[in-house]
């Protein structure tokens, strides 16, 4: 969903699709109120500070000159990484991860399309493979599992296989749960979060610290997937090369604001 592009206007905290009243209080992440088996969804329902639909994708299309643009969708990048830094250091630290690996992936995914048209394609995609495996031969659609989904993109397969499970195994419940826990920010956090710890894992398993290569290999993988050799990963760098890139503006977006300041 992101631009690989690196950006160019200041960092700011608030920003385009934000919204004024955070939501109610939740279940902190890992306490699982729906399935017991999706351990890192949280109960309640979806959190909704942010919101990046229609009318913010056509602002986006309009000129510069007419407060679109580039700087526009750039605003809403750095206010989210702004507004859920507390929750990005938390889940990386958890993970064992540079914060900034963890707050580039969200940069480059967040905004873009609106997320119905996630939603769209899952319940196209789903009903075309109703009859799989019999007819699946005469479908016209990519496998549902393997839509992008949560404002930080990331398939509803790998998803379910942060926890260990596969997309195949779950209920009809399970699934929709699923979709649900990802349009929840922390939820969707802890889930990537988890997800770039296992992609670290095919390539630096056992690796005490994690540098600028070792990022840019990761975020690569977050965009290609852990099945390639890393040789092939090499031959394309180019997702974890852009957030190398933004490197300094990410840990100027991530560095909390002088005492007595807050976020809004």
């Amino acid at each position: 969903m992101g631009s690989p592009d690196a950006a160019s206007s200041a960092p700011t905290s608030t920003g385009p699709g934000q919204r004024p009243v955070q939501a109610p209080p939740r279940a902190p992440v890992g306490d699982s109120g729906a399935s017991s088996r999706l351990t890192l969804c949280r109960a309640g329902a979806p959190s909704d500070h942010f919101s990046w639909g229609t009318f913010e994708v056509v602002r986006w299309k309009m000129p510069a000159f007419m407060g679109g643009g580039r700087d526009y969708l750039f605003a809403y990048k750095d206010g989210w990484v702004v507004y859920y830094r507390d929750e990005i250091e938390k889940q990386a630290v958890r993970r064992g991860l540079p914060p900034w690996l963890l707050a580039g992936v969200v940069w480059n995914e967040v905004g873009g399309d609106p997320g119905w048209i996630d939603d769209v394609a899952l319940e196209l995609r789903a009903f075309d493979h109703l009859a799989d495996p019999y007819l699946e031969p005469m479908t016209i659609t990519r496998r549902p599992e393997l839509t992008s989904m949560g404002e930080v993109s990331i398939q509803l397969r790998r998803a379910a296989q942060t926890m260990g499970l596969e997309w195949a195994d779950l209920s009809g419940k399970e699934r929709s749960e699923l979709v649900s826990c990802l349009s929840d920010e922390p939820s969707n956090l802890a889930v990537v979060a988890m997800h770039l710890r296992q992609l670290a894992d095919v390539d630096y398993r056992g690796q005490a610290s994690l540098g600028d290569k070792e990022v840019v290999v990761i975020g690569a993988r977050y965009n290609r997937g852990p099945h390639l050799t890393l040789e092939q990963i090499n031959k394309d760098l180019s997702y974890g090369q852009a957030m190398l890139r933004r490197k300094d503006r990410l840990l100027q977006l991530m560095t909390p604001p002088p005492a007595g300041q807050s976020k809004p």
